[in-house]
């Protein structure tokens, strides 16, 4: 009986353990992109993911940045993948009219950067 008890507490444990993936996406990430042509410009964007709630930034011009907010979850972790859920989203940009929307994550441990929607992210003052 005791070690079926273990052997049960041990399939709950890691049933309950975080996802590595998950957990390495969590805290602050920027991109900034300098484009020379057809004149100066500059184009940053900023996530934040951390306890199923995200921030997104971006800047639009020196002056203008759009904001959004609201919850995240991981529908699917594989390899170096995650595939996310944005939901109750409210703010300037990713409203989608308070729909949820889908979009995939991919890892570079090596390089510890992300990439979302073809762009990459670096670690931001963690």
């Amino acid at each position: 009986m005791r070690k079926s008890l273990i052997a049960l507490f041990l399939v709950l444990l890691s049933a309950c353990a975080a996802d590595p993936n998950a957990v390495f996406i969590e805290g602050s990430w920027a991109a900034v992109v300098e484009e020379t042509a057809p004149g100066p410009a500059r184009f940053a964007s900023e996530w934040y993911f951390g306890r199923g709630e995200f921030i997104f930034q971006q800047e639009v011009d020196t002056d203008t940045w759009f904001y959004s907010q609201g919850r995240y979850r991981v529908l699917s972790s594989e390899g170096d993948v995650l595939m996310v859920e944005v939901y109750d989203i409210s703010g300037d940009r990713f409203t989608y009219n308070n729909q949820p929307a889908t979009f995939t994550i991919e890892i570079d441990r090596e390089a510890e950067t992300i990439r979302i929607n073809s762009r990459e992210f670096e670690k931001a003052g963690n």
